[in-house]
């Protein structure tokens, strides 16, 4: 700017040169003020950015066999439970039934809760959202493991403000991240922001992909759901990100059928997408095995039909000869005779019979065993005599009659739900996970934002087992949770619009109460669970919770209330970023919360932000006082912690002291009391400063 409009080179004579440099040196120093000043915003703007967000809310999704039978009068009591489940359940149309000799019969829906109604709908689901705080302090004190009875996390925050509070607790434990981003297509019907610049999206996906990383699971799995725009562009990134030695497949998945307005346009007809795979670079990859059902193999076609007797005396027929003797029809009459019933018959018959039916194979003699190859040549040199080898372990033994190896179906059939089928392994061509009635899943809608359940659980199937965790942060309708609670797996799930509550946590109620849609026969699911869902401060309610520092001789002071979070915007000190006069008593802490366009101050849990913060795994709660709460648990770094929360004004160290008195504190590494305090003496170095820790991990430390 000096250079350009104030020193022009045609002004510089003797007369204004002094003039001139006198100006440009003014613009300068103006300049760097500006400058520093902006610099000093941006800075700011960005420690607020990367600071832990609050957990302004925390609740629980719990089935009613897992509440104490001596909490079901107050819920009887509860109008507003009460209306949700005639909303979500359609309990009016649950009938009375009449009793036999095996079952007593049900009361049924009379207009009203019953305490029996409740024990006959074991699956209905609670939201403690809906219930006091005495209430809820009783069901939670009679939970043993609360976390470890928790079967998933859902988070209503955006997703790199959740990423960044959760990791102390889960890093090092995901061992699937599934994400379903926006496709960055435009479509202004889509409930997403789907319309991100090129760069914009390309640096939202990479910066979530950078914090996920360090969730990873040794030996885990990365998929993203994506279509032909910015598959190029995806695979570039998780390249960069993830190295391209661990890029394991890209997945082709038909989305539709060619029908309707697609057809209309010219070219090729676009009914596909994709699903990336990666292996997350954490070790050795631990892909697992999926298969997917199929018809009859023709193939295994030979039957030995007294398979149960020593090898030496078995005879060979076909399988369609000993089909047609169990029906008792000629062979070349079976089709006409059993018409359209013969392959559902046929398929039955080669089920019961598998370990009977077989397909001669060659051997591969280049990547078999020594002992193989001996055996085989014996076979090869007495094609009248059956050759038995035997396999330790798990492995199956196996046959050879003339060089050749006998294949048993049995070994391509699964159990999927309650029935054995014949499978194949599924490769990377998914022509078989879009349902019918897709829309109709999990019992919400989301339009063009939905993914098969069968999709996710075929996903979860490739890269997880049972018990295992799977985080998805663009949850969308909450379908990876869903898929997670049929098929035994954990989830974190974490969505940031405002159909949060109607779509991703009525799904999961939903699925809770024994969703019968999607893939609930595979996995023979009733219903049944746990599950926390939270809810987070975002950056504009950081923003809308800002007050200044007064400067020396300024006329303005403002202050705040005792009970209420501020962050402080101090440009001439970074050191202070909020009063910690609240600490005093965390159960009442307020800050002013956006909800959709309507901002109002809200009671925010310091407890579970602490607990995250930490990354604490619940183990058990109590409120042994008025004003006082205590946190047991094991931190992800396998410290015992005690956290003693109380009210200061109302709850002073020798209340605490009586409380220590009555438990075992030597099992703890740990124990935090806020406020100050005098317990250190009697806690052998176990004491630590609540307010002191609390501030370190919530913000950005340089």
């Amino acid at each position: 700017y000096l250079k350009n409009e104030i020193m022009h080179v045609s002004d510089l004579d003797y007369n204004n040169l002094r003039r001139t440099l006198a100006e440009a040196k003014t613009i300068k120093a103006v300049g760097e003020e500006i400058i520093q000043m902006l610099a000093a915003l941006e800075d700011f703007q960005k420690k607020l950015w990367l600071k832990k967000k609050f957990v302004v809310q925390s609740d629980y999704c719990i089935t009613l066999d897992r509440v104490p039978e001596s909490l079901y009068e107050e819920i009887c009591a509860n109008e507003e439970q009460h209306e949700e489940w005639k909303r979500l359940f359609d309990i009016e149309s649950i009938k009375a039934t009449e009793g036999d000799m095996f079952s007593s019969g049900k009361q049924g829906y009379t207009g009203e809760l019953t305490v029996q109604f409740l024990k006959e709908n074991p699956h209905l689901v609670l939201d403690t959202a809906f219930f006091n705080n005495d209430f809820k302090h009783r069901l939670l004190e009679s939970m043993e493991d609360i976390d470890a009875q928790c079967d998933g996390l859902l988070v209503n925050s955006e997703n790199f403000q959740a990423l960044e509070l959760l990791q102390e607790k889960y890093q090092e434990q995901v061992k699937c991240v599934y994400i379903d981003p926006p496709y960055n297509t435009g479509g202004d019907d889509f409930l997403y922001k789907d319309a991100y610049q090129e760069s914009s999206w390309l640096s939202c996906i990479n910066d979530r992909l950078d914090l996920s990383k360090r969730y990873f699971k040794e030996g885990g799995s990365i998929a993203v759901s994506i279509d032909i725009k910015e598959l190029d562009k995806l695979i570039g990134l998780m390249d960069m990100q993830l190295g391209d030695e661990n890029r394991k497949a890209n997945i082709t998945v038909r989305r539709a059928s060619i029908t309707g307005a697609k057809v209309i346009n010219p070219g090729l007809v676009n009914i596909s997408e994709n699903v990336v795979m990666y292996s997350n670079g954490q070790g050795k990859w631990q892909p697992q095995d999926a298969y997917r059902e199929k018809g009859y193999d023709d193939r295994y076609n030979r039957m030995i039909p007294n398979i149960n007797e020593d090898m030496s005396k078995w005879t060979f027929s076909t399988v369609l000869e000993e089909f047609a003797k169990s029906k008792g029809i000629a062979k070349s009459k079976l089709k006409i005779t059993l018409g359209d019933t013969y392959e559902d018959e046929l398929l039955k018959f080669v089920i019961d019979n598998a370990g009977a039916i077989f397909q001669s194979a060659s051997l591969d003699l280049e990547s078999i065993g020594n002992e193989a190859v001996e055996l085989y040549k014996k076979s090869k040199n007495d094609p009248n005599t059956i050759y038995h080898g035997h396999r330790e372990g798990d492995l199956n033994d196996y046959y050879l009659i003339g060089g050749k190896l006998l294949l048993f179906y049995k070994d391509r059939l699964r159990r999927i739900g309650d029935k054995i089928v014949p499978v194949e392994k599924v490769s990377d061509i998914w022509d078989d996970v879009l349902p019918n009635d897709i829309h109709n899943e999990g019992g919400v809608v989301l339009k063009k934002g939905k993914k098969p359940e069968k999709l996710i659980d075929r996903i979860l199937d490739s890269t997880t087992k049972e018990g295992e965790l799977v985080m998805d942060y663009f949850a969308g309708s909450a379908t990876s949770g869903a898929v997670c609670l049929k098929s035994h797996r954990k989830f974190i799930n974490v969505e940031a619009n405002e159909y949060f509550d109607s779509i991703p946590l009525r799904r999961i109620k939903n699925t809770l109460f024994g969703d019968k849609s999607g893939v609930t026969d595979t996995h023979m699911w009733k219903g049944g669970g746990v599950v926390k869902y939270i809810r987070l401060e975002q950056y504009e309610d950081t923003l809308n919770n800002l007050y200044r520092t007064p400067m020396e001789g300024a006329w303005y002071e403002e202050k705040l209330g005792a009970d209420t979070i501020g962050y402080v915007m101090d440009m001439q000190s970074q050191q202070n970023w909020m009063h910690t006069d609240w600490m005093a008593n965390p159960f009442g802490v307020k800050m002013l919360i956006a909800h959709g366009n309507e901002t109002t101050e809200q009671t925010i849990d310091v407890v579970e932000t602490f607990n995250y913060l930490l990354g604490l795994n619940v183990e058990k709660m109590l409120w042994p006082a008025e004003g006082m709460q205590v946190v047991m648990g094991t931190t992800r770094r396998g410290k015992r912690t005690m956290i003693i929360w109380r009210n200061t004004a109302h709850v002073t160290d020798e209340e605490v002291k009586t409380f220590l008195s009555s438990v075992d504190c030597k099992p703890f590494k740990q124990i935090y009391i806020n406020g100050e305090t005098t317990l250190g003496t009697i806690l052998d170095g176990k004491l630590r400063q609540t307010e002191t820790e609390f501030e370190y991990r919530m913000f950005p430390n340089e």
